[in-house]
């Protein structure tokens, strides 16, 4: 888990008695022998922290936005939130992950910088993963082929 994935890897289906919770996009396999990838890049002495690579290319997204989206507290009922959401210490205001980013950090320039950094860094860990650990960090088993050979 890291501070995106409630907002990345939303709950499409399941939790009902017996049958497993999945999640839109998927969230990541364990790499063998290493267990669950975590990416952390530091931007600026600021350290961005990923569970999967959907979440990397999420902020990529969001922050290369001219303006960035402003989330309201309150979107959803208390009790439908994820528990982690549930006991955030800093309350409503810093549910959304960008509301974490430090003031310095969220203008428009600052930001082109920040997704420039994260785009190396992406590139840099799909090289060094490889194919199949790539697929794995994207939630998808690489031994069940996606199409016809």
């Amino acid at each position: 888990m890291s501070p995106m994935t409630p907002w990345v890897h939303r709950s499409a289906g399941g939790g009902e008695e017996g049958v497993p919770v999945y999640y839109d996009p998927p969230r990541p396999l364990p790499l063998p022998g290493k267990g669950y990838p975590t990416f952390v890049i530091t931007v600026e002495r600021f350290p961005f922290s990923f569970a999967s690579l959907y979440e990397l290319d999420e902020a990529i997204r969001v922050l290369e936005e001219p303006v960035m989206e402003v989330v309201e507290p309150g979107g959803r009922a208390k009790k439908q939130l994820p528990v982690q959401r549930k006991l955030d210490p800093h309350g409503a205001k810093t549910k959304h992950w960008t509301s974490r980013l430090p003031k310095s950090m969220q203008s428009w320039a600052k930001r082109r910088k920040i997704v420039f950094e994260l785009r190396q860094a992406r590139d840099a860990i799909k090289r060094a993963l490889g194919p199949a650990n790539v697929a794995r960090a994207y939630g998808r088993d690489p031994s069940v082929s996606d199409g016809p050979t």
